[in-house]
């Protein structure tokens, strides 16, 4: 590109034939843009090029990179251009190469235009171009006012010009307050609230109707750009006196009317009074001798006259008229007329407003000329009505109805120029012609005879010659604003002998950016000799303003050729393209191309895509849309959650769906204009949102694409349960229940609750209470969600009497959140479950024992002790020897009376031989009862015991809810004691020399027998003979003595003796003389003396018994009776009686037969997940007091445990069972006898249920390579879980598991499967086990792909 003379060229440097070659070379000169294009044909692929960034905006002072990208082979060369023009290295521009780059430095102003990188080699060669835009300079003034001193009054007009990238702003400060903005004090005098001030875009300043007080002040000019960079001016202006009427003298009495009123209004003026002439000017006296006072009483409206409205407004100023009547009856109505024709009108903007019931108001918002007339007030009622006419007119400034235009004429030929206005006032229009040959300064027009001057503002030349070249001015003015004027050049031909000039276009191509649907105007200048034809073509057809009634073409005359501009009013998108200007004169012909550029806002993105989903960001593409012939700067993002609009909206009464309304600034995030891809952060999770992207290049945003709605993922939640609460159900149970997070915190949905638990450390530890048991880790129990989304829960299976810290979790797909707040809580008191330590007894007298213990162990209190009971038992036996020595007979353990007769106890399935002599024993008491004694220390002494008696003793504790588990019975036996005297004493003659004596036992020994002594006394004639006393076998019961001497009285008495001492002796009994020759019965004696006449047995049902009365009865040859496998159907009583000449007797033996007890009836009645709560009741004791209990229990597959549970209880608690299991159970009595039968086995269930399965959505997260398996999703069923399966297989290529693990803990929570593939199918088996069984569930998945996006199956 070669520019001569004004004129470019575009030469090529290539020969013609060759390689095809295209290109364009750039220029940028001011606004205009040139371009130069080459388009060479053949065979060969061309060369590429592109530079990077195409646009780049660079501030003054930095500095700007442009890179280029050749491609193609081999090139050559790479040659940059600026503006057209090559670029020159120096210290500011630099080029480098490998890569390709051009650096400008310390960037000027004049720098910035269109730079292009030439890409070529010996056959080919290609171009890029990128423009470079100035940034932020520095604001400079160019012109800026002068001092000035102006009249009160009219308007002031003060300019300031400056320039700057990005354009300044201006702000005007009147002695340092802003004007016109911020109403300030000034001179103590508040600035006027009207906006007299106004400052327009271009800087200048205007002040309407100036005055001394308000505006005289140092006026301050300052540009500013956004960078906040500024330049300013300070300059003063000064605002002349106003002149006073002052009334001197008498006062004046004055009458004022409005002009055109009819109503007078009176008012007077007090002495030395001022009024500004121009208020002074506007009312008209009336002298008050001509006004009549006149009182009427009108029943029809009367209407205050309104003042005219002339001269007062300028087109935008708002208006009021206002109607009032002065009288008439009530109810009045109004209405408003214009010229005649009722108001309000067809496209003429008014309202009416009613004030009250006596007037009303005409109110035009914005005034315009179309607003002008005469406006007639109607005001009417009952009586009559009455108008009033008010004329309103509107200024208008002057402006073009033809505007005045360049104008080329030969020489002698008649040339009219036409300039025409209008306005209101009707302006006038002046011609001026300029001084010398350049504008500037214009003087008088003289008409001259071939000059007429018409009335409609045209000037016509008749015959016209070459002095009347020049240019003109042509003013309309009508004292309305500052008028208008142009100036236009009027070239005359033909006047000189001139060298011929071709028309041609010194620039031969350009490039024109206009936005859509505003106005474009391509000019093309021709320079030569005119006359010059200028033609427009599109396409290769000829424009004219036919051919679109949105083209219009106009040509101007310069001095040295034509300028023709095509104009479009309102441009397309299809507008866009090349337009080529073709120029003709005698001499030759040119062509230049413009290419038009429509610009417009982008259209909106499309194809919104969600690459990846977070829970608290989104990542979206979209496709990049029609830029609109301008790069994209941004892309915008907008988003808001779905819900912010609790209903539809509706717009015109259409209803508008939630998705159609964003609030007016939505959440918004902007990302480059060169990127397709933005991940939005900080939302919310699980939160639906709606998303939109809009696209923005210079010239705004595009319309919003097609919201889609995303919802982000789960996160755990973020918040704790709230209001936990936690409160005793019994000794092992606490019931806790809470409510749930805050909704905001949830971060998706809950799904259940893990509840921890752990004893609380007590340091302190006292003798009765009992401390917690200090733990480090809680356990926890998995509950689902209630109804209102909280939950509760019952925790079983705890430690009695002890504080548990207590917190609560809420979990969702993604896990647990954070715990709430400790609550500590403690389980009730429950009786003692060990029985108290160390239990000794020692022996104190024969009467007397101690005994002492150490408290149960803490971990068994269960409460606080509240004592111990210490219960004692008799543990005595009694065996009788045999009477034949043989083995296979039981013998009684015992005796004792009832009804006064002796009773044998025997036990069943034993052999009883009832030997008259040794059977027989004195009376007996019923069995020892257990006796209890309460205390609240660690020893206590038992009084009043039974001489030389074992005792069974075993200890309890108790607390407040029931007594305790008994210690293991001790043994202790009282010391020996001198024994009591034998039971009974009976003595009898024998034989005729012979005395008999029997005796029973003492019937308390107190000790070990080791004799008993025998006395016998002798009386004869009344005086004591002698006392003689023999010692005996303590196995001795009977004795026989020789009777010396018949005639003597003989007495007898026994004792019994231990280590101790002798005991006391028995009643004595005596054989008198008298008894001789007669021989009594020895009922007592074993064996036979005498001659017996009858002896038999008798049973209970007291018939004779005789022998061989039942096979199990045999009589002995000694008397004595012989029971062979007693059974319990065998008790009663037994009478022996004997029989002689002489007499008779009998002793009664009552039998009762001890036997195990019968089996007890056992139930369950209540069942918890570790224990079962039994009861059951006795059936017969077998004649003997049960001592104890023995349950036996087992679970399934379980082996048998047996628990012993003292006498006294009818119920247990059997704790530490498994949670949902099968358990058997039977319970046997015992007593003295031995252990009675067992009851039938009774079946009973724990509660709690195999683990329960959750669902998919809950237990697994999957991406490409892993699956996260979430344990605690899976419900426990009451029962904890012990352990989990986890096993796997590809569903197309293995129908084996893959074993992971087969004992992964519950406390794990979560478990992954590594080393999947990515975008394939599995299946996931886990089996859950817990002591109630076990459960199976099956799961299917897909892993992501490689990328992180999920299939299309």
């Amino acid at each position: 590109m070669v520019h001569q003379a004004g004129r470019t060229s575009c030469l090529s440097p290539l020969p013609l034939m060759g390689p095809k070659l295209s290109g364009w070379v750039a220029a940028k000169d001011g606004d205009r843009i040139y371009a130069c294009g080459l388009v060479f044909t053949g065979g060969f692929a061309p060369l590429s090029a592109h530079v990077q960034p195409q646009n780049q905006v660079v501030d003054v002072g930095k500095e700007a990179v442009f890179q280029c990208i050749p491609g193609g082979h081999p090139v050559t060369k790479v040659a940059w251009y600026r503006n057209g023009k090559p670029v020159v290295r120096d210290a500011r521009f630099e080029v480098l190469s490998s890569p390709e780059k051009l650096m400008v430095r310390a960037l000027q102003k004049e720098d910035h235009g269109m730079y292009q990188c030439f890409v070529s080699n010996e056959w080919d060669m290609a171009q890029a171009t990128a423009e470079l835009q100035l940034g932020d300079a520095s604001p400079e003034l160019l012109y800026w006012f002068t001092e000035q001193t102006i009249q009160p009054g009219p308007a002031v007009s003060l300019k300031c010009v400056a320039t700057g990238n990005p354009p300044p702003q201006f702000i005007w400060t009147l002695d340092g307050f802003p004007v016109p903005d911020n109403p300030s004090s000034k001179d103590g005098t508040v600035l006027p609230m009207n906006r007299r001030q106004r400052v327009y875009p271009n800087g200048t300043l205007i002040i309407e109707h100036a005055q001394r007080q308000a505006d005289a002040g140092s006026y301050t000019c300052q540009a500013q750009n956004r960078q906040k960079h500024t330049a300013r001016r300070d300059v003063e202006v000064q605002v002349l006196g106003i002149g006073k009427v002052e009334f001197r003298g008498k006062e004046p009495t004055c009458v004022w009317r409005q002009s055109g009123g009819k109503k007078t209004i009176p008012s007077s003026i007090d002495q030395d009074s001022n009024l500004d002439l121009p208020v002074l000017g506007n009312l008209v006296q009336q002298d008050t001798s001509t006004l009549a006072n006149h009182t009427i009483e009108a029943v029809p409206p009367k209407i205050l006259p309104i003042q005219a409205m002339t001269n007062l407004l300028r087109e935008g100023m708002r208006a009021a008229i206002s109607c009032q009547i002065l009288e008439g009856d009530l109810p009045v109505t109004f209405r408003w007329e214009r010229n005649g024709q009722a108001l309000p009108a067809p496209n003429l903007s008014t309202s009416t407003r009613r004030l009250d019931e006596y007037s009303t108001s005409l109110v035009i918002e914005r005034i315009t000329s179309a607003h002008s007339g005469n406006y007639t007030c109607v005001a009417q009622n009952v009586a009559g009505s009455e108008s009033f006419t008010v004329p309103l007119t509107v200024n208008v400034p002057p402006r073009w109805t033809v505007e005045a235009a360049d104008a080329s004429v030969a020489s002698g030929q008649d040339v009219t120029l036409h300039c025409q206005a209008d306005g209101y006032p009707v302006p006038s229009i002046m011609w001026r012609k300029a001084v010398g040959t350049h504008p500037g300064e214009y003087k008088e027009f003289l008409y001259e005879p071939n000059v007429n001057f018409y009335r409609n503002g045209s000037l016509e030349f008749l015959h016209i010659s070459k002095d009347s070249e020049g240019y003109y001015l042509c003013e309309a003015k009508n004292e309305v604003g500052t008028g208008v004027s142009k100036v236009i050049f009027l070239k005359v031909n033909g006047g000189d002998l001139a060298i011929s000039a071709p028309a041609y276009f010194p620039q031969k191509s350009k490039q024109m950016q206009v936005q859509k649907g505003e106005q474009a105007h391509l000019q093309c200048t021709s320079l030569g000799d005119t006359p010059i034809e200028i033609m427009w073509k599109i396409g290769g057809k000829r424009i004219s303003e036919e051919m679109d009634q949105r083209y219009s073409i106009r040509e101007q005359l310069l001095d040295d050729g034509m300028v023709s501009e095509l104009g479009i009013s309102h441009t397309y998108r299809h507008d866009t393209g090349i337009l080529s200007c073709y120029a003709s004169n005698a001499y030759g012909q040119d062509e230049m191309t413009i290419q038009l550029i429509v610009q417009e806002v982008p259209e909106m993105p499309k194809n919104i895509r969600v690459n990846d989903q977070q829970s608290r960001s989104l990542t979206l593409s979209w496709t990049q849309p029609y830029a609109g012939n301008s790069p994209i700067t941004n892309y915008i993002v907008q988003y808001k959650l779905v819900g912010d609009f609790s209903s539809d909206i509706k717009v015109n009464s259409t209803s508008v769906s939630c998705l159609d309304v964003w609030i007016a600034q939505p959440t918004k995030l902007t990302v480059l204009g060169t990127q397709t891809t933005a991940t939005v952060q900080n939302l919310s999770p699980a939160s639906s949102y709606h998303l939109r992207i809009m696209a923005e290049n210079r010239l705004g945003l595009s319309d919003p694409s097609e919201a889609i709605q995303v919802t982000t993922q789960e996160e755990v939640p973020s918040g704790s349960p709230q209001d936990v609460r936690a409160e005793a159900k019994s000794s092992t149970e606490l019931f806790v229940a809470w409510e749930p997070p805050m909704r905001d915190q949830w971060n998706g949905n809950l799904l259940g609750y893990y509840v921890g638990y752990q004893e609380q450390s007590n340091p302190s530890s006292l003798l009765i209470a009992s401390p917690s048991t200090p733990t480090h880790n809680y356990s926890f129990r998995t509950v689902e969600v209630g109804a209102q989304y909280g939950g509760e829960v019952t925790l079983q299976g705890l430690t009695k009497y002890t504080t548990y810290s207590i917190v609560v979790q809420a979990y969702n797909s993604r896990g647990a959140g954070p715990s709430s707040e400790p609550v500590s809580a403690r389980t009730l008191e429950d009786a003692p479950s060990l029985p108290p330590k160390n239990v000794q007894c020692s022996v104190l007298t024969s009467q007397s024992l101690q005994v002492s213990w150490e408290p149960p162990l803490v971990e068994g209190r269960n409460g606080i002790v509240q004592g111990y009971k210490v219960s004692h038992q008799s543990a005595e036996e009694w065996y009788g020897p045999p009477s034949d020595g043989s083995d296979n007979s039981v013998w009684p353990r015992g005796s004792l009376v009832v009804s006064g007769r002796p009773r044998i106890e025997i036990r069943a399935d034993s052999w009883l031989e009832a030997p008259l002599s040794l059977l027989c024993q004195l009376e007996g008491e019923d069995e020892d009862e257990q006796e209890t004694k309460v205390t609240t220390s660690l020893k206590t002494t038992i009084p009043s015991l039974r001489k030389y008696t074992n005792y069974s003793i075993s200890v309890l504790a108790f607390t407040s809810s029931g007594d305790g588990v008994k210690s293991l019975p001790i043994y202790c036996r009282t010391e020996e004691d001198v024994p009591s005297p034998p039971a009974d004493i009976k003595a009898v003659i024998s034989s005729v020399n012979k005395i008999l004596v029997s005796w029973l036992p003492p019937l308390h020994p107190n000790g070990q027998l080791i004799g008993y002594t025998f006395y016998m006394g002798l009386i004869e004639d009344g005086k004591e003979e002698g006392t003689h006393k023999r010692i005996l076998s303590p196995t001795s019961e009977v004795h026989e003595t020789v009777r010396l001497q018949e005639s003597a009285t003989y007495q007898f008495w026994i004792t019994a003796s231990t280590k101790v001492g002798e005991g006391e002796s028995t009643r004595v009994v005596t054989i008198s003389p008298s008894n001789k020759g007669k021989e009594e019965l020895a009922s007592l004696l074993h064996k036979s003396f005498g001659d017996f006449t009858t002896e038999s047995w008798k049973p209970m049902d007291g018939n004779r018994l005789s022998i061989g009365f039942f096979i199990v009865l045999q009589i002995n040859k000694d008397g004595s009776l012989l029971i062979k496998d007693i059974q319990h159907n065998n008790e009663g009583n037994y009478t022996c009686s004997v029989e002689n000449t002489h007499g008779r007797d009998e002793i009664v033996y009552s039998i009762k037969v001890r036997v195990p007890p019968d089996a007890p009836t056992l139930s369950v009645v209540a069942s918890y997940a570790d224990s079962l709560q039994l009861q059951w009741t006795d059936n017969h004791n077998g004649g003997s007091p049960i001592l104890g209990y023995v349950i036996n229990y087992k679970r399934d597959h379980g082996d048998w445990e047996e628990l012993q549970i003292e006498a006294q209880a009818d119920s247990h608690m059997l704790h530490n069972l498994w949670c949902g299991t099968r358990y058997q159970l039977y319970i046997t009595a015992f007593n003295k006898i031995g252990t009675g039968l067992p009851c039938d086995i009774v079946n009973a269930y724990t509660k709690g249920t195999v683990p329960v399965k959750p669902k998919q959505s809950q237990l697994l997260t999957v991406n490409s390579t892993v699956v996260t398996i979430w344990l605690d999703a899976w419900g426990d069923g009451g029962c904890a879980v012990l352990y989990f399966i986890i096993e796997y297989r590809e569903s197309q290529r293995t129908n084996e598991w893959t074993l992971v693990s087969n004992n992964v803990q519950p406390t794990e929570r979560v478990y992954s499967v590594l080393d999947l593939s990515p975008a394939s199918k599995y299946h996931l088996r886990v089996t859950a086990h817990n002591n109630a069984g076990s459960t199976l569930a099956y799961y299917n998945f897909t892993t992501l792909t490689a990328e992180g996006g999920e299939t299309d199956a």
